[in-house]
């Protein structure tokens, strides 16, 4: 089961895994590039895209997803229910 979580990039990107988010800014230059995973290059090209787009006047969205287990979404469905 995926799901899906629409949203403005600074929410969105607060809550994604670590393993997306770029390293700590404070760390050197060459530190930093070493340990920059595909998901963080990923990250970081997308936040230019969308800081171009936005500097345009267009309004920007994010969508992510994960994927969860059917009782994950059971155990939850119940906890919003009541």
């Amino acid at each position: 089961m995926t799901l899906l979580c629409k949203g403005a990039d600074s929410t969105i990107k607060l809550r994604l895994a670590k393993k997306y988010t770029s390293p700590n800014p404070n760390d050197s230059p060459s530190l930093i590039e070493k340990e920059k995973s595909p998901e963080s290059k990923l990250l970081e090209s997308t936040d230019e895209a969308i800081d171009r787009w936005a500097e345009t006047g267009l309004r920007t969205l994010m969508l992510a997803s994960k994927e969860i287990s059917a009782e994950y979404y059971g155990e939850w469905s119940a906890k919003v229910k009541n």
